[in-house]
């Protein structure tokens, strides 16, 4: 059995419930808990209490990137719980973006500031095998001709600021029954990339189900073109566009594929037998 839970996204439709900039799920498996981000804030734990969601003991908590509306929850967690964190050395780089003007967008707190909060860092350079059937993917190699990377994001390195790829992203990937789980945070290397490797990693060609961020709100209308032709040709089951994915670019989704897109938020859940 496998369940999803969204925490944190950037829409929600429950009263009870709040959105935010951000994304979070809890990824429950078997007897194996997983937290995927942890969002903008400390909002996905105040959401877990009101839909009476247990989010302690987890077996890890994943980290995507190192930006703040996916790590930006961490600290708050760590003040109640310890938590082994599953993520990529480069979450800690120092990140702007330079949208309208230069502003940081990285990790809220250094790796040293975690660790005296209780966290104990797993960093994940290559594919890594969580559980039977469970991977992280580790950072993912843009192979991809059209998913060219065009954010504003700036990245400070020895040679100075230069452009952020991201290369830091890594998505989990969940053998089921009828083909591959795919959770991605923002699904910046691009989704193409993202399904071709879960592929190589696993064996595996069929794709049930690509839920997160799908980062298409600013691309070309070329690139997406070619991205609808890929889904299509990979034959992925269902699609649930959340957080980054942009309005425009999920309703395009839905014309393109209008049995497959599901719209989800904030609460809800994802049921797999």
């Amino acid at each position: 059995m496998l369940k999803i839970t969204i925490l944190s996204e950037n829409h929600t439709y429950n009263s009870k419930l709040l959105s935010e900039h951000g994304f979070s799920c809890l990824i429950e498996l078997r007897k194996k808990r997983y937290l995927f981000d942890t969002g903008l804030s400390a909002l996905f734990i105040r959401n877990s209490q009101e839909i009476n969601v247990n989010i302690v003991s987890l077996d890890g908590i994943i980290i995507s990137h190192g930006h703040y509306d996916h790590m930006g929850g961490l600290m708050p967690y760590l003040e109640n719980f310890k938590a082994k964190i599953y993520a990529s050395p480069g979450i800690f780089n120092e990140r702007y973006s330079k949208k309208i003007r230069l502003h940081p967008i990285g990790a809220p707190f250094s790796q040293e500031e975690f660790e005296k909060s209780g966290a104990v860092f797993k960093f994940v350079e290559k594919p890594l095998k969580l559980d039977e059937g469970v991977f992280l993917t580790g950072p993912i190699p843009r192979l991809t001709p059209f998913e060219e990377v065009d954010d504003p994001f700036i990245i400070k390195t020895d040679k100075g600021l230069v452009a952020d790829q991201v290369m830091d992203e890594q998505a989990m990937v969940i053998s089921g029954d009828k083909g591959l789980v795919i959770i991605t945070g923002c699904g910046h290397p691009g989704l193409i990339n993202i399904i071709n490797y879960a592929k190589e990693i696993t064996g595996e060609s069929n794709i049930d189900l690509i839920i997160g961020g799908f980062h298409l709100r600013n691309i070309s209308t070329d690139r997406f073109k070619q991205t609808i032709n890929m889904l299509e040709k990979n034959q992925v089951n269902t699609l649930i566009p959340l957080h980054c994915t942009g309005q425009k670019a999920t309703s395009k989704l839905y014309q393109a594929f209008p049995q497959k897109v599901k719209f989800k938020s904030v609460g809800e859940e994802i049921h797999f037998d």
